[in-house]
C-alpha cells in the first residue's frame, strides 16, 4: 500500500533509485541504443530547429565537407573528424556544418568577425 506522505513516498522511492541503479543504468542504455536516431532527431529539432531531412540534405549540399575550411567530415560524433552544427548563439539561426576545428574557433573568437579579421591580419605580417 502507497504511503500517503509524501515524504514517506519520496524516501522510499529515493532508497529503490539507491538499490536498483544499475538495473535503471543499464535498461537506459539499452533503450538509448535501440532508439538513436529518435534521440538525434529530437535533438536537432529541439536545439536547431532542423528536421533530420534538412540536416542530411545540409549534409549533401556540403558534400561531407566543412562550409569553413572544406575539410571531410564524418557523422560519427566524438571524432576528431565530426560533423558540428554553426549557429548564431543571438539569432539561433543555423548557418552551415563545419569540422571540430572550425567550430572552435568560431566558438572561440565569440563569433565576432572583426577579431577573426584582425587574427589574419596578425598572421599575414608573419608569413
Amino acid at each position: 500500500m502507497p504511503h500517503k506522505d509524501p515524504e514517506k513516498r519520496k524516501a522510499l522511492h529515493r532508497k529503490w533509485i539507491a538499490r536498483n541503479q544499475g538495473r535503471i543504468n543499464r535498461r537506459q542504455t539499452r533503450y538509448y541504443a535501440e532508439h538513436k536516431l529518435r534521440f538525434f532527431a529530437y535533438r536537432l529539432k529541439s536545439a536547431y530547429g532542423l528536421s533530420v531531412e534538412r540536416y542530411s540534405a545540409m549534409i549533401g549540399k556540403q558534400l561531407n565537407a566543412c562550409a569553413v575550411c572544406g575539410r571531410q567530415m564524418t557523422m560519427i560524433k566524438r571524432q576528431s573528424d565530426s560533423c558540428y552544427i554553426d549557429h548564431c548563439h543571438s539569432t539561433g539561426k543555423v548557418r552551415g556544418l563545419v569540422c571540430l576545428r572550425c567550430n572552435l574557433l568560431i566558438g572561440q573568437a565569440g563569433e565576432d568577425t572583426e577579431l577573426l579579421a584582425k587574427a589574419i591580419d596578425y598572421l599575414k605580417r608573419f608569413q
